[in-house]
């Protein structure tokens, strides 16, 4: 319970923390999304395959 009131703290602040939060929200997302694509490119690959 008290981290979580921490993090509220935090992001009520602004600051480097949400800096630093975008950031890493960011780069995970592009992850995700290169993830994503690959995979689509496997699943189409498989049906021309069958």
């Amino acid at each position: 319970m008290f981290a979580s009131k921490k993090v509220e703290q935090l992001i009520a602040e602004g600051g480097e923390f949400m800096i630093d939060l975008s950031q890493k929200l960011a780069r995970r997302l592009t992850v995700i999304g290169i993830d994503a694509q690959s995979l689509e490119e496997q699943i189409d690959e498989l049906q021309v395959k069958s």
